[in-house]
């Protein structure tokens, strides 16, 4: 009368990718077999076909997909405004880190004529605008 079936699976249950290669695997192995046909009957017009596809990309790259010349070359707008974003915080950097070195550098030149043991006026002169300058390096670099 009623008969039980086991299936193939441990679980009790197919999966689904099995049961589409049930349902449909005669379909796949159809496309493989006439693919294997069209490979081995045509392999020179499929390199030829590919070839062809690499110089219109070509063609296309340097015509109809490059930047206008009006543009001066600059990025184009979706890109750019993104491009900023990820590049602003390294350049903020870059920059950060060229001024402290031109402060250290700015420091290490007044300590250097702080060490005299006599100052000219000359000197005195040096040390205020170079004090003046360094506290304006110290404020732009707070300010980033």
């Amino acid at each position: 009368m009623l008969r039980k079936t086991t299936s193939e699976l441990g679980d009790g249950k197919p999966s689904l990718l099995s049961e589409f290669k049930r349902e449909f695997g005669w379909v796949a192995d159809g496309l493989v077999v006439w693919k294997n046909h069209m490979v081995a009957s045509y392999p020179k017009q499929i390199f030829m076909g590919m070839v062809v596809l690499i110089v219109i990309s070509f063609i296309l790259r340097f015509t109809v997909l490059a930047p206008d010349k009006a543009d001066g070359g600059r990025v184009a707008p979706v890109v750019g405004p993104a491009f900023e974003a990820l590049s602003q915080p390294a350049t903020d950097i870059q920059k950060k880190m060229a001024l402290l070195e031109a402060a250290t550098d700015l420091r290490s030149r007044i300590q250097a004529v702080l060490m005299k043991e006599r100052l000219s006026q000359e000197d005195s002169l040096y040390i205020l605008k170079a004090s003046q300058k360094l506290k304006i390096m110290e404020n732009e670099i707070n300010q980033f």
